[in-house]
């Protein structure tokens, strides 16, 4: 059941982030563009992992170490939803697409 799981989640996020697409496509700026895409998901997740240890680090610091965990679900939480949003927009764009 988990190594189904597993091979579902994968799946999913191949079609997800058009990583399937990248390694299949034939067109130079389609693949060109989903690879800039991809490059921009990586760097807003580094950049998201960089915010939250930074801010946590400077919570630290500054004597409100019981203010880290809160923060970090707060952010986290953010993230997925923005997360979470990312698929339906892209749902809605193409169902707008097929109805122009």
């Amino acid at each position: 059941m988990i190594s189904t799981s597993i091979r579902l989640l994968r799946i999913q996020l191949l079609k997800d982030f058009g990583i399937n697409e990248v390694m299949h496509c034939r067109d130079a700026g389609k693949k060109r563009k989903l690879v800039f895409m991809l490059c921009i998901f990586i760097f807003c997740g580094g950049l998201l992992a960089f915010y939250v240890a930074g801010a946590a680090w400077v919570l630290c610091v500054s004597g409100a170490q019981d203010s880290v965990p809160g923060f970090v679900v707060a952010v986290s939480s953010m993230a997925i939803f923005i997360f979470t949003l990312h698929p339906i927009v892209m749902v809605l764009k193409a169902d707008c697409e097929t109805r122009s």
